[in-house]
């Protein structure tokens, strides 16, 4: 919602030629999304024990699910800014730029999977990081 409004707003000042009410809005959009994620971000950590605790879960199958949503979660605000910033390149007319990014994006993301889950052998986490969460 952030990014669809923001978006139009901040073309429409600029169409307006107000650049300098689009910038500010533009910034105060940013920090709203990082504000934002680092409440989500908070909000996952507080609340996912009971979230899986009322799902019936076996124990380790809520193992996997707590050790992916806790790594997860350290990227709330990084996912939200790019989903956000996709929607800023298209709104300003660079909708090819937007596509190389989140192509290029997805591709990183299978190569780096590939890299820590079969090259690695790390699994979800790696074993230190399960003892700091005490993840069997």
């Amino acid at each position: 919602m952030l990014a669809t409004g923001g978006s139009a707003v901040i073309m429409k000042k600029m169409g307006e030629q107000k650049s300098k009410e689009a910038k500010e809005d533009f910034s105060f959009l940013i920090l709203v999304n990082v504000l934002v994620g680092i409440v989500m971000c908070a909000l996952g950590y507080l609340l996912m024990n009971c979230i899986f605790a009322g799902m019936n879960l076996s124990p380790d199958v809520e193992g996997y699910c707590v050790a992916y949503l806790s790594r997860y979660l350290l990227f709330t605000v990084p996912i939200l800014l790019m989903n956000n910033f996709t929607l800023y390149m298209i709104a300003s007319e660079k909708a090819t730029l937007s596509l190389i990014c989140s192509v290029a994006g997805g591709v990183l993301n299978m190569v780096l999977d590939y890299v820590f889950l079969a090259l690695s052998d790390m699994g979800i986490g790696a074993r230190r990081l399960q003892r700091a969460w005490d993840i069997p």
